[in-house]
């Protein structure tokens, strides 16, 4: 199925359903946002506050996780064909990264 047969409505409230996922997830680690968290000022990118993000996001690419280092934090931009398990997979690895 192509992008452009799901619809902008749809393939906007799937990028919102997943932004919502990490931005939560982010929070149950303790991690600084900084991403404003308020819906309408939002987009499809998340980005949050590590300690030596290059290092992270070469570990993290090791793994398969495509997210790059941005304003001393990791930058995530889950789209739609992305999952909750995908989300769920980032952030357990932030975990073992940050532990």
């Amino acid at each position: 199925r192509r992008s452009s047969d799901l619809g902008t409505e749809n393939i906007k409230r799937r990028i919102i359903k997943l932004t919502d996922h990490l931005i939560a997830s982010v929070r149950t680690l303790g991690l600084e946002l900084q991403t404003p968290e308020e819906k309408q000022c939002r987009s499809g990118i998340v980005n949050f506050k590590v300690d030596e993000p290059q290092q992270v996001t070469e570990k993290l690419s090791r793994k398969g996780i495509v997210v790059s280092a941005r304003a001393n934090g990791v930058r995530v931009s889950p789209h739609f064909y992305n999952t909750e398990e995908e989300v769920d997979a980032l952030i357990e690895e932030i975990e073992k990264i940050k532990n």
